[in-house]
């Protein structure tokens, strides 16, 4: 009989009873009475071992999976400390990556300066050679004097300071204007005219602005040197050269009367407005500085331009070269100069 209640308890007790929800009642051990959840007294020291044991059971079960918890999270933070030391060695490779791009950086710009001052060098010696070439190509003209070889520093009205070739035996001559060979390109638009361009040791246009400034605060005279491809040499001078203000579109408002060898082109441009590819003011039914280059007083069209286009021959059959009409005596405008220099003074009359 015990070891049948035994069998029907544990039957019970392995469908899920909790303990609590086995009744034991209290009674005497001389009471044979069952009730419907529970058993008599003398059963029960059968039925608490079983049930004890079954508790340390499910404590262990329950210990054992939170222990297999705290291993798997210990576990995970051994993947985040591996990820961690991973990020860490990455961050400074990357620095060690960056540290050593900037000290190539650093090196390479020590040497953009080196070579930036080797450059600057350079120019210099290159500005001294071509000063040296300029007087070489002028010495043989009549007048060697008058050659430029200086550079004054000149302000006028609120126009910045701005540098301009000189003569140092007459330094009252500044140039203007020059042309030696076809490095600069003188078919320009009005701005470029208006404010100047080229290079002061070469080729060279100072500025209508700068003229207008420096011919109406006082009389100028104007003085032409020209040179062509055989050697041959001659000049223009004019005593009263004058330019008018923009709002006039750089007139040439008077040049004054002709001296020289080279004859009289010019005159016949007082009284014309200033003319570039842009800007068409002279009365030709087309513009003239579009069809014979560079920009000019043109009146319908020219007896002279001396910013037209360079031809190191000497010869342009178009007639669209560095013209003087008078020139030659015949007006032959295939005759291309391969040099001219206008220089102005204030007049000394």
């Amino acid at each position: 009989m015990r070891e049948v209640l035994k069998v029907i308890i544990f039957h019970y007790l392995l469908q899920g009873l909790a303990a609590n929800e086995i009744n034991i009642q209290q009674t005497n051990h001389n009471d044979e009475v069952f009730s419907k959840y529970g058993c008599l007294n003398y059963c029960l020291n059968e039925v608490r071992p079983i049930v004890i044991g079954l508790n340390q059971l499910k404590e262990r079960d329950t210990i054992d999976k939170l222990n297999e918890k705290i291993q798997n999270l210990e576990n995970e933070l051994e993947k985040y400390k591996l990820q961690l030391i991973n990020q860490e060695n990455q961050v400074k490779a990357r620095d060690t990556l960056l540290n050593e791009k900037d000290e190539s950086i650093k090196a390479k710009n020590e040497l953009l300066v080196a070579k930036d001052e080797q450059f600057q060098d350079y120019r210099t010696q290159i500005e001294d050679k071509n000063r040296e070439l300029l007087k070489c190509k002028l010495q043989d003209i009549p007048h060697s004097s008058l050659y430029a070889d200086g550079i004054h520093l000149m302000k006028i009205g609120n126009l910045p300071a701005f540098q301009v070739p000189y003569l140092s035996s007459s330094p009252d001559w500044i140039v203007i204007q020059r042309r030696i060979d076809g490095s600069v390109d003188f078919d320009r638009d009005w701005l470029d005219y208006k404010n100047g361009f080229g290079d002061k040791d070469g080729n060279f246009f100072i500025g209508l602005e700068k003229l207008h400034l420096l011919t109406q605060s006082r009389p100028h005279e104007l003085y032409i040197q020209m040179r062509d491809v055989n050697g041959t040499t001659k000049y223009a001078r004019y005593d009263d050269f004058n330019v008018a203000s923009e709002n006039y579109n750089y007139e040439l408002n008077s040049i004054g009367k002709f001296s020289g060898t080279a004859g009289d082109s010019f005159t016949y441009h007082v009284g014309n407005m200033f003319t570039t590819r842009d800007q068409d003011h002279d009365t030709a039914e087309y513009n003239c500085a579009k069809n014979k280059g560079g920009g000019w007083w043109y009146r319908d069209c020219l007896y002279s331009n001396l910013n037209a286009e360079y031809h190191d021959d000497g010869f342009d059959p178009n007639r669209y070269g560095i013209s003087w009409g008078s020139w030659s005596g015949d007006w032959n405008y295939t005759i291309s100069l391969t040099f001219t220099q206008m220089m102005i003074r204030p007049s000394l009359k």
